[in-house]
This record gives structure tokens, sequence and C-alpha cells, in this order.
């Protein structure tokens, strides 16, 4: 993955007491490590793909019976030039069900009737798949649970705990 190393200003903490912040220089720089999410080269894994074309199913008419225009796209994952080694390894972790016994990712079209539109939906599908599969999510932030919420918790519990001594039988 490309990481680059960055200055962030980080001020001084609000737990310290005024007298001690006082002291304290009013900004201060330290290294923070950031990973960029990885970017494959579109214009080149455009050039590697393999394309096959077959005869579509569905409505048509005359027109599904003797033209091609089922698109399926095929792209060598381990081969490709496009991608760098991490991209790659993530592709064949995420889309290991897409991706055949010989190391192809394959993805087919075939919602129009011209062989032209299906081969670019193809390609941009291909293309998106792959960019999920490579981009990384971002990392959950805990956050405390309000302090109001808490308080309609433990009040509905109360409310709740009252209506069931309610119905107790008096001795």
């Amino acid at each position: 993955m490309r990481c680059k190393f960055f200055f962030q200003s980080v001020l001084p903490s609000r737990r310290l007491k005024k007298k001690k912040r006082d002291n304290m220089p009013s900004v201060n720089f330290s290294p923070i490590h950031v990973c960029l999410t990885p970017i494959m080269n579109t214009s080149t894994l455009l050039t590697e793909i393999v394309y096959r074309t077959s005869r579509s199913g569905g409505a048509g008419g005359q027109n599904v019976n003797k033209v091609e225009t089922k698109v399926e796209v095929r792209l060598d994952v381990n081969a490709s030039a496009a991608l760098s080694d991490e991209e790659k390894a993530l592709i064949l972790e995420k889309l290991a069900n897409k991706i055949s016994a010989e190391g192809f990712l394959s993805v087919t079209n075939q919602t129009e009737r011209s062989q032209l539109a299906n081969k670019g939906k193809a390609e941009k599908k291909l293309v998106a798949l792959m960019k999920k599969a490579i981009t990384l999510p971002k990392k959950r932030k805990r956050t405390r649970v309000p302090a109001a919420v808490n308080a309609r918790r433990i009040e509905g519990k109360k409310r709740r705990s009252e209506v069931k001594e309610g119905r107790r039988k008096l001795l």
C-alpha cells in the first residue's frame, strides 16, 4: 500500500489543569502515519482485458438467433501490470468466487441489444467491481453513549419495574 507521513498539529490535552496548560507551547507538531487507498491504472487495465462474445438469451426476435451480443470480459489478475501486488492480493481474496481456476476474473453483460453497448457496460462493471474490492473500509470510531440516552433507558426500566410490581398479589 502507498503510505505517507504527514505532520498533524496536536493541541494540548483538555484534561490538563489550567496552570500546566499555560506552560506548554500552544501548538505541537507530531508525525502521523496515513495509509492511502490503492489506486489501479484503469487505462492500462482496459488494454489487458480479453473479450469473448456469444449469443444472448431473452427477448429480441430474430436478432437473438443471429447476432452475438452477450459479452464476457476476462482479466488475468496475476499477470496484470496495471495492479500492484497489494491490489492483486486484495482482489484475489475478495473476489475469489468470481475468479476461475486459471486466475481469470470474469464479468458478463447481456442487457443491451448491441454488442458495443454490452462491451462498454461489461468494462465499467469490471472496473467498478475491482475498485470496490481494493477500497479499504474506514475504521469505526468508538463513541460514548450520551448521558441522556442512558437516563432514558434507565427511566424506561423503572417504569417497567413499577408496572410489574403493580401486578403482585398483596399480602
